[in-house]
C-alpha cells in the first residue's frame, strides 16, 4: 500500500509541475547577454584573445506545446587573436553551450532523462562559418538530472592570427525537463607554439530557457 502511495504521489506531483510549465508558457522577450574577452601572455611573449561577443537567445514557446519542452535560437560571435605570434603557431577555437537540467522525467521516477538538441546549418541561418569550419546539423545527447551537458555549435582551426564563428538562430530545444533549465554558452581556444601549448575560454552568461 505504501508504495502504491508513493507512485501515486510521484505522478501528481509530475504532473502537476508539467501543468505548471504549460500554463507559464509565453513568448519571452530575447535576452542580450554581457560581451566577454580574455587576454593574456604566451611563454614566447606573444599576446593572446579569446572573446564572446553579441551573444542573444531569443526564448519561444515549444512547437509541441509541451510543458516539458524548452525551445529558444541562439545567436553569438566567437573570436581569438594572437598579436606577436610566433611562426609556427597553430589553434583551433570552439564555441557551444552548457545546458543544466534541474529535474528530468527520470528524476521523479516516471519516465526517460531529458534531452538537448542543438542544430543550424551553416550557410542558411544556423551559423555563418568559414574554412575548416564545422557545426553539426542537429546534435541530441541525453541529459539527467542535475547533470551539466556540454554541447559543441562550431569548431575552427586558425589560418594565421585569427578565427572566428559566427552562430545565427541556433535551435536550441529541451525535451522531459520538469525543472529549470540553464544554458551558458562557452568559448574555448587552444594554441600551439613552438615553445608551449596554451589555451584559455569565456563563459557566457547563465540564461534560463
Amino acid at each position: 500500500m505504501r508504495t502504491a502511495i508513493r507512485a501515486t504521489l510521484t505522478a501528481a506531483a509530475a504532473a502537476a509541475a508539467v501543468s505548471t510549465l504549460a500554463a507559464g508558457t509565453a513568448l519571452a522577450e530575447p535576452v542580450h547577454a554581457a560581451d566577454h574577452q580574455i587576454t593574456w601572455k604566451l611563454d614566447d611573449g606573444a599576446t593572446a584573445t579569446v572573446s564572446s561577443t553579441g551573444e542573444v537567445i531569443n526564448k519561444v514557446p515549444p512547437l509541441t506545446t509541451a510543458g516539458t519542452t524548452r525551445e529558444g535560437f541562439a545567436t553569438l560571435t566567437a573570436s581569438t587573436s594572437v598579436a606577436g605570434a610566433t611562426p609556427g603557431t597553430v589553434g583551433t577555437l570552439v564555441t557551444g553551450y552548457q545546458i543544466g537540467c534541474m529535474a528530468s522525467f527520470q528524476g521523479v521516477g516516471i519516465g526517460a532523462n531529458a534531452t538537448v538538441g542543438i542544430g543550424g546549418t551553416a550557410g542558411t541561418g544556423g551559423g555563418s562559418l568559414g574554412p575548416n569550419a564545422s557545426i553539426g546539423p542537429s546534435i541530441t545527447v541525453n541529459l539527467g538530472p542535475g547533470e551539466i551537458t556540454d554541447v559543441p555549435l562550431g569548431k575552427k582551426s586558425m589560418v594565421g592570427p585569427d578565427a572566428t564563428i559566427r552562430v545565427r538562430n541556433a535551435h536550441i530545444k529541451v525535451d522531459g525537463c520538469i525543472g529549470p533549465v540553464t544554458a551558458r554558452s562557452y568559448t574555448t581556444v587552444q594554441l600551439s607554439t613552438p615553445a608551449s601549448d596554451d589555451g584559455n575560454t569565456v563563459y557566457g552568461t547563465p540564461i534560463g530557457l
